[in-house]
């Protein structure tokens, strides 16, 4: 019952945390005077009734009127007009505490008292600069006060002064005193329970931040291991360049010797295998020859063909299709025209049929060994697919397959340098793209789409 009270009654409903600290102490401050102005009105009711024309006390009737001002000002407060009713009420104090200043003189304490308790609960409620504001208008409304008296515009009360008080007075400075502590209690006790919650926040913030910091140290390492990696691959390419600079220099020289060698055999019985020994060689001297340029960081660039030179990729990989059993097959449509090296294109398109070829390893001799190879103009550009039926590619592998050094085969079988490289030459050389799609059993498609010239 109480807990519901609170929430309906005192608990604040302002966003920020010093609105809902000055709601809080409006709102119990309002419902506490309610309170007593309640208990005021049935004892003076009581004491009406008993002393009938010898009652000499407050009228119930005001004493109603004021409880009901109370609650109107609870309720806008608690319709989240929460200054306004601030105003309201200190402005209802103000008059208050000038009603017997005006009529008992300036002296009289429990005015001044009553002023001073105004000061404090506008400096609470509304803030500090309102605070000398209210005292500023109380400095004044006292001196026009005594200046109207001093002009004997208005005369005042003095007989109190000639008594020497009784309990009244002595009730009206406890109530006083007493307001004063609890708007000091009230706004105290807010603010320290913000400070406590400010100090908790603090904590916490600490917390994670020291938390965040170890975070920080653990991602720097995983940062620089990985640096440390990247940095190897690196040393690894470069070693691979040396190493591969050396090799095609030491094959120049006998792809060269066996081609003059298989001269001497053209017009002999076996001229039809060596005319086939011949362009193989061939295409071996133009990969040598591009790879030494691609070494040297030259390119010879100029249209090409596309067919021809997927149909040159053919006819040197053809051996080691039959060899796995693999048949190809090509759908393509003449007069596509690239602009770039014939040579990086060579490469693009071997390493996806090389690869289609090898994904056959693990597959049973009754599968349809079939690799389909179509290019086709579309939208000013030319795709390329290059479809197996092969084991596909697992799906925790197929977000990395075009990453360096990664790869699925054997050190034997593959350096994980193909598809990275292939990817490069088609975004790079020729501002194109290269997607994948695969799933295990069902084969692989590579789609290349390449703007034509």
């Amino acid at each position: 019952m109480l807990q519901k009270l609170h929430q309906r009654l005192i608990e604040p409903k302002a966003s920020t945390e010093d609105s809902r600290r000055r709601e809080y102490i409006l709102n119990v401050l309002l419902v506490g005077i309610i309170a007593l102005t309640f208990v005021f009105f049935w004892v003076n009711v009581v004491n009406e009734v008993l002393r009938g024309d010898r009652y000499t006390g407050v009228s119930p009737i005001v004493m109603f009127v004021t409880m009901l001002v109370f609650i109107s000002l609870l309720l806008v407060s608690r319709l989240k007009f929460t200054r306004t009713a601030a105003y309201l009420f200190i402005v209802l104090f103000f008059l208050v505490a000038t009603y017997p200043i005006y009529a008992w003189g300036i002296l009289l304490p429990q005015g001044v008292l009553t002023y001073s308790l105004v000061i404090v609960m506008t400096g609470v409620l509304l803030g500090s600069r309102v605070a000398f504001r209210a005292a500023g208008l109380t400095f004044v409304t006292i001196l026009l006060i005594k200046y109207l008296e001093r002009c004997g515009s208005i005369h005042f009360n003095t007989e109190w002064m000639h008594q020497t008080g009784d309990y009244n007075d002595v009730l009206g400075y406890g109530l006083t005193f007493l307001l004063v502590a609890l708007v000091s209690w009230l706004s105290n006790r807010e603010i320290e329970r913000s400070l406590r919650r400010a100090r908790q926040s603090e904590k916490e913030l600490r917390a994670e931040r020291n938390s965040l910091e170890i975070k920080v140290r653990e991602r720097t390492k995983e940062l620089e291991k990985a640096q440390i990696e990247k940095m190897l691959e690196l040393h690894r390419f470069a070693e691979f360049g040396r190493f591969s600079s050396t090799l095609l220099h030491d094959l120049a020289n006998p792809l060269t010797s066996v081609s003059l060698e298989l001269e001497q055999l053209a017009n002999t019985k076996y001229a039809r295998f060596v005319r086939d020994a011949r362009k193989g060689i061939a295409s071996m001297e133009r990969y040598v020859d591009g790879a030494r340029r691609q070494l040297r960081n030259q390119s010879e660039i100029k249209l090409f063909d596309v067919v021809t030179e997927i149909e040159r990729v053919q006819s040197f990989l053809e051996p080691k299709a039959k060899t796995a059993h693999v048949v190809l097959k090509f759908n393509m449509k003449r007069s596509m025209e690239l602009y770039g090296d014939s040579i990086r294109f060579n490469q693009i398109i071997a390493n996806l049929i090389a690869n289609a070829i090898d994904a056959y390893d693990k597959t049973n001799g009754e599968a349809d060994r079939r690799i389909v190879v179509t290019a086709k103009p579309k939208n000013k550009a030319v795709t390329i697919t290059v479809q197996d039926n092969g084991i596909g590619i697992a799906t925790t592998d197929l977000g990395r397959i075009f990453e360096a050094f990664y790869t699925t085969k054997t050190s034997e079988r593959g350096s994980g340098l193909g598809l990275a490289i292939t990817k490069q030459a088609v975004e790079e050389d020729f501002k194109g793209t290269i997607t994948v799609t695969s799933a295990p059993s069902d084969g692989t498609c590579f789609t290349i789409r390449l703007p034509l010239a």
